[in-house]
């Protein structure tokens, strides 16, 4: 529940602390006060509305008894959200927000979907049946494990369009690739005999040319034999350069029986792959890549068949248990058809219709839709004023089959609606009040007088402000919003007669 709001620089409110009680709060006061604004203003704390406060604060005590504080604060024209202090984005704290706070608004036809409806019907069942819960668990664990399997096989069919999209020009590069057959080195390796070719003959000559210094390799010798030399070395250079020139040579004969047409179709076939894919070594690379995802591709084939075998399975299971499911839920209808028109009573609304269809297409809550009418008119064409008590008897249709907490914020629930309307309202809202925080504003004496805690917010000179009233201060307020401005002694009693109730 919120112990305490806190609100700084509105540009109604100048500075405000409201202490909260359990309950039902009520804030009433004449028209253009601020009560919306004040409403607004918690709301936007929690980013459940937008907000233009500079600094607003909440003091909310959780189940545990533990006290977490939310704020929200204006830094350089931008909201930023904090929880004890710690940063949050705005739709993170929108999301925890909304699991505790209930906002109820006329454009807000959330109850009303599908999902909540089964959800309310569900909980009827459970209320009478508790073995029923057990089925509607297993029934979503499965649905669960559909959903998964179902976005694996899509995965995987989307993996095959591509590959299959690609598979054959995968196939012509693999194959070309693999026909080139490069090797790491080889185009160094070719160019060099490339090199080497274009000299051939002029490095014959030259080797001719310089096979006569071996002529004059005795003349050396006597040389530095007269000088006293030792001629070793002289030895072992002359050696190197026959074996420099004659390796040379073999290497050049062996080189004339290779065809400098094929040498130089090998380069620009190498070439051409190098380009394609920036190396041999990356083309080599690319081709095993290539060859694995062809090999996966059939794997992944193999494996598409089990997993829709498993999906087979599994659907035929879910729609064996939805069956049963729907089965129970149509046996049950009437008991929820009967309580929510109990409920409508109290709230002076019209019999509610309710229209339970199943197929075979499978949701995440089995095979049935659900649809309600007020009377024979559609959701989509009743009034505000009818939404909204619709709401609060789908909120006391679940706290009736659960135990269900949290804190409900209305926005004059009570707006346009009779007496007679508006006391039904505030039963509801009194036996909510017993498990929810109910914050709320109403110009009706009726819904005030069932207040555990109303507040009077009043403007003066352009500026709101807000005070906590005592019995004495309720009576002047209620009978305020039964008479008017000019309050009259005959609405003083009736005031009084309504709060004698507490």
């Amino acid at each position: 529940m919120i112990e305490r709001f806190f609100l700084k620089d509105n540009f109604l409110f100048q500075d405000l602390e409201v202490l909260f009680n359990k309950g039902l709060n009520v804030f009433s006061g004449a028209s253009g006060s601020g009560k919306s604004v004040l409403l607004d203003s918690i709301l936007g704390t929690f980013a459940l509305k937008t907000s233009d406060n500079n600094l607003s604060e909440v003091s909310l005590l959780n189940s545990e008894d533990d006290l977490i504080v939310f704020k929200q604060q204006k830094i350089k024209s931008k909201n930023r959200y904090f929880i004890d202090n710690e940063s949050i984005n705005k739709k993170d704290l929108y999301l925890k927000a909304s699991k505790f706070i209930h906002f109820l608004s006329f454009k807000d036809k959330g109850d009303f979907s599908n999902d909540s409806l089964i959800f309310l019907l569900d909980l009827s069942i459970a209320f009478q049946n508790k073995t029923f819960n057990t089925l509607i668990i297993s029934y979503k664990a499965l649905f669960e494990e559909f959903e998964s399997l179902n976005a694996d096989l899509e995965k995987i069919e989307r993996q095959e369009k591509e590959i299959l999209e690609k598979k054959e020009f995968i196939i012509f590069e693999i194959e070309k690739i693999e026909k080139c057959n490069p090797k790491e080195n080889e185009y160094d390796e070719l160019l060099e005999i490339k090199k080497t070719l274009s000299k051939k003959e002029k490095i014959n000559k030259s080797i001719l040319e310089a096979n006569n210094i071996f002529a004059y390799d005795g003349v050396v010798r006597t040389a530095l034999s007269e000088i006293g030399v030792n001629d070793s070395f002289f030895d072992d250079t002359i050696n190197e350069l026959k074996f420099i020139f004659e390796s040379q040579s073999e290497k050049l004969k062996e080189l004339e029986e290779l065809n400098i047409e094929d040498i130089l179709n090998r380069l620009q076939d190498i070439a051409s792959l190098m380009s394609r894919y920036g190396s041999i070594t990356e083309a080599i690379k690319y081709k095993e890549e290539k060859k694995k995802q062809l090999e996966d591709y059939e794997n992944t084939s193999s494996n598409k068949k089990e997993l829709i075998k498993k999906i087979s399975k599994l659907e035929s299971e879910l729609i064996k248990i939805s069956k049963t499911i729907s089965k129970k839920r149509q046996k049950n209808l009437s008991i929820l058809t009967k309580d929510f028109n109990k409920q409508n009573a109290l709230l002076h609304l019209n019999h509610i219709n309710i229209n339970l269809t199943s197929d075979n297409s499978l949701y995440k809550n089995g095979i049935d839709k659900i649809e309600i009418q007020l009377e024979k008119t559609s959701m989509d064409k009743i009034s505000s004023g009818e939404t909204n008590r619709l709401r609060l008897s789908v909120l006391a249709l679940k706290n009736s089959y659960s135990s269900f907490a949290g804190i409900i914020v209305l926005d004059e629930i009570d707006a346009n609606l009779s007496g007679i309307e508006s006391e039904g309202v505030a039963k509801v809202l009194d036996f909510l009040s017993k498990s929810y925080q109910i914050i709320c504003i109403s110009h009706h004496p009726q819904l005030a007088s069932y207040a555990n805690a109303h507040f009077l917010i009043s403007k003066e000179k352009g500026k709101s402000k807000i005070k906590l009233m005592n019995k004495k201060e309720r009576i002047n307020e209620i009978a305020r919003m039964i008479s008017g401005e000019n309050i009259t002694e005959k609405s003083i009693r009736f005031s009084k007669e309504l709060l004698k109730k507490d």
